[in-house]
């Protein structure tokens, strides 16, 4: 495994790593494995959800996910118990998911941060500035998703992780 060259050491997330987080929830959420594809979820039919993990002094990286509206629509169905998932059950099941995700790449880290709250949304995600590891995916019914740790350059970090949506 190798370390993204532009990924500070205290950061030390690989593809390889991340690849291994997101087939794992994937496993567990839909019983099916995953690829490695170049082609990120459609962006008109995407849902996005974000969470930073945060230390004393700010957002130390951001976990952002992107999947498929089809896939998000299934978790939310067997969440809610409903044929038709609202909006507002969507996004409750993609910032889960972030949640997720981002706890299990801050148990891959070693340093001491938190969880900020997650937010989420339809349509493609916005990555923000600083080197990123990325992995994009996909499973045996064409569902797509992708992951991204992002670590924000010096000057980009952000205040104290509240959320100011």
């Amino acid at each position: 495994m190798t370390r993204s060259s532009s990924m500070p050491d205290r950061l030390a997330i690989t593809s390889d790593d991340l690849l291994v987080v997101l087939a794992d929830l994937w496993e567990a959420t839909f019983g099916s494995a995953i690829a490695v594809v170049d082609v990120a979820p459609d962006p008109s039919t995407a849902w996005w959800a974000a969470v930073e993990l945060l230390d004393d002094v700010g957002v130390v990286a951001e976990v952002v996910m992107a999947v498929d509206e089809p896939a998000l629509a299934a978790v939310a169905r067997l969440t809610f118990g409903v044929d038709h998932p609202e909006p507002d059950q969507m996004t409750d099941v993609a910032a889960e998911a972030a949640n997720i995700l981002g706890g299990n790449v801050k148990g891959i880290l070693s340093l001491h941060t938190r969880l900020s709250w997650p937010r989420a949304g339809r349509g493609a995600p916005t990555l923000g500035p600083g080197p990123r590891v990325s992995v994009l995916a996909i499973d045996d019914r064409g569902r797509r998703m992708a992951a991204h740790v992002i670590h924000p350059s010096g000057a980009a970090r952000r205040g104290d992780g509240r959320n100011e949506e």
